[in-house]
C-alpha cells in the first residue's frame, strides 16, 4: 500500500513536472512563435516596401531615361539648327563677300580705265600742244607775235609793278621773233608810265616761246607768249580731265 503510493505520488509528481515543463516550454514556444510572426511581418513589411521603392525607382528610371532621350534628342535638333544657320550665315557671308569683291574689282577697273582715259586725253593736250608749235610757219609766227605783243602790252597797263626792284636799271625782253622798232617804243613808253623812270631794254631771242615775249624784270617775269599761252591752256585742260570722277 505504501508503495502504491509512493508511486502514485511519483506519478502526480512527475505528471505535474510535465505538465509546468510543458506549460513553460509551450509558453515559451508560442512566445517565439509569435516573435517569428511578428519579425515575419515585419520582413513582409519591409519587403513591400522594398518592392514599392524599387517600382517606384523603375518607374523613376525609366521617366529619367525618356527625359534623357527627349533632352537628347532636342539638343540634337537644336544642334542640327544651329549649324544649320550658321552654315545659311557662312554661305551669306560669303556671298555677300564675293559680291563687295566683284564690285571693289569692279570699281577699280572702272577707275583704272577712267585714270587711264584721263591720261591718254592729258597727253593729247600737250601733244597738241606741240603740234601747234611744230605746225605754225614763219608768217604765222610773225603775224600771231604782232598780234600777241598788242594784246600784251594792252593788258599789262593794268599790270602791278610795285615789287620791281627799284634800283633795278635793265629790262630783259625775250621774244621768239626779232622786235621792230615800234614795238620797242611801246615797250619803253610802257615801262616808263608804270615805274616813272625808264629802263635799259635788253633783247634775248628765244625761239621756244613760238611768238610774243616776256619782260623780265629782275626776278619779276610777265609772260605774253605763245607758249605760255598754250602751256596755260594746256595746264588749265588737264585740271578739268584730273577733277573728273
Amino acid at each position: 500500500m505504501f508503495i502504491f503510493q509512493f508511486v502514485l505520488l511519483q506519478v502526480i509528481v512527475f505528471s505535474g513536472v510535465i505538465y509546468f515543463l510543458k506549460k513553460i516550454l509551450y509558453g515559451d514556444t508560442q512566445s517565439a512563435i509569435n516573435r517569428l510572426n511578428r519579425e515575419y511581418q515585419d520582413l513582409l513589411g519591409k519587403q513591400k516596401q522594398l518592392s514599392q521603392k524599387v517600382e517606384e525607382a523603375e518607374k523613376e528610371l525609366v521617366l529619367k531615361k525618356e527625359e534623357a532621350i527627349a533632352v537628347k534628342n532636342k539638343m540634337t535638333t537644336q544642334a542640327m539648327d544651329e549649324i544649320r544657320q550658321q552654315k545659311d550665315e557662312t554661305i551669306m557671308k560669303a556671298k555677300q563677300e564675293a559680291e563687295e569683291i566683284v564690285a571693289k574689282a569692279k570699281a577699280a577697273s572702272d577707275k583704272n580705265y577712267h585714270e587711264i582715259e584721263k591720261q591718254v586725253r592729258a597727253k593729247l593736250t600737250e601733244d597738241a600742244a606741240d603740234l601747234l608749235r611744230q605746225a605754225m610757219s614763219d608768217q604765222i609766227v610773225r603775224a600771231t607775235h604782232v598780234e600777241l605783243v598788242s594784246e600784251f602790252l594792252e593788258r599789262a597797263k593794268n599790270f602791278d609793278l610795285s615789287n620791281v626792284d627799284p634800283s633795278l636799271q635793265k629790262l630783259t625782253v625775250k621774244t621768239a621773233v626779232p622786235l621792230t622798232a615800234a614795238e620797242k617804243e611801246k615797250i619803253k613808253v610802257f615801262v616808263t608810265a608804270k615805274l616813272n623812270r625808264p629802263l635799259e631794254l635788253e633783247e634775248v631771242e628765244d625761239k621756244t616761246l613760238i611768238s610774243g615775249v616776256v619782260l623780265m624784270f629782275g626776278t619779276l617775269m610777265m609772260d605774253g607768249s605763245m607758249a605760255n599761252y598754250i602751256k596755260e591752256a594746256s595746264l588749265k585742260t588737264k585740271q578739268t580731265i584730273e577733277k573728273e570722277t
